[in-house]
């Protein structure tokens, strides 16, 4: 009997902490946000524009919107897995196998999600999505369901238009210094679609 009022506990308190997460995505300024960075493995870096391109099945430019819902999945303490699913509005397609029109909203999980109102779990390397910006990203279709995923989490997604807001950019320095291949990366991308 224990167990059993031990294990209803837990999936309460999951679920309450579930429900009441998407609250805090917006609570806080940039500013006040504590990151806690996980690293993510994934099978293949990419150097150069032309790799992620074939790996893409859609690249496009779009801006994100203000609908995001945050989704965290806790074991004991520590978040289980945990992910943002976001809103896109499509502005310019450059590779589409999935008849995906300009204007069309697309959800995309983002690597990323809030604990409480402060605190922030990210996949090192990737960049929160502002409201309003507008980025380039390289995706993929999520089995089984009509989501998108970054390619190889930080390598599929860039903001085409900085706004001069250092959200995330001091905390993207350090980042960028200890791994040069993403930086030349990002310097093709950059090359290749125009922009700074």
């Amino acid at each position: 009997m224990k167990k059993k009022n031990f294990i209803l506990l837990t999936v309460l308190a999951g679920l309450t902490i579930f429900l009441t997460s998407s609250y805090f995505i917006n609570a806080s300024s940039p500013d006040e946000l504590v990151f806690n960075e996980t690293h993510d493995s994934f099978e293949k870096k990419y150097d150069d524009v032309s790799e992620l391109e074939k790996s893409a099945e859609l690249i496009v430019e779009a801006k994100a919107t203000d609908e995001k819902n945050n989704q965290v999945i806790m074991d004991g303490d520590f978040p289980l897995y945990y992910w943002t699913e976001s809103k896109f509005e499509v502005e310019k397609i450059h590779k589409n196998n999935f008849g995906i029109k300009e204007n069309d909203v697309i959800t995309v999980n983002e690597p990323y999600a809030f604990i409480n109102e402060n605190d922030v779990f990210i996949s090192e390397g990737y960049e929160m999505s502002e409201v309003g910006a507008k980025y380039l990203l390289f995706l993929a279709k999520k089995e089984n369901e009509d989501k998108y995923l970054p390619i190889a989490v930080y390598h599929g997604k860039y903001n085409m238009n900085f706004n001069g807001k250092k959200q995330l950019s001091n905390r993207m320095n350090p980042f960028e210094i200890e791994n040069p291949n993403y930086v030349k990366l990002k310097n093709s991308v950059k090359e290749k679609y125009n922009f700074d």
